[in-house]
């Protein structure tokens, strides 16, 4: 996952649990994700992607708790 790079945190996504899109110069997508961490099972986290799928370019640009 793009944040372990970032942060050298050990997760991995469980599984998308409620997405939404909106365009802008590309595409953001905010979504709601389950992720193991840790040991730990069904940590909540509001990721948002964009995306300019014509460059091939894809950048996470928000990773919280939620």
């Amino acid at each position: 996952m793009e944040n372990n790079k970032r942060t050298g945190d050990h997760i991995s996504l469980d599984r998308v649990l409620s997405g939404e899109s909106q365009v802008v110069a590309g595409i953001n997508y905010r979504l709601l994700i389950s992720v193991n961490q840790d040991g730990a099972s069904a940590v909540k986290y509001r990721a948002v992607v964009w995306e300019k799928e014509w460059e091939g370019f894809r950048n996470l640009t928000s990773f919280k708790l939620a």
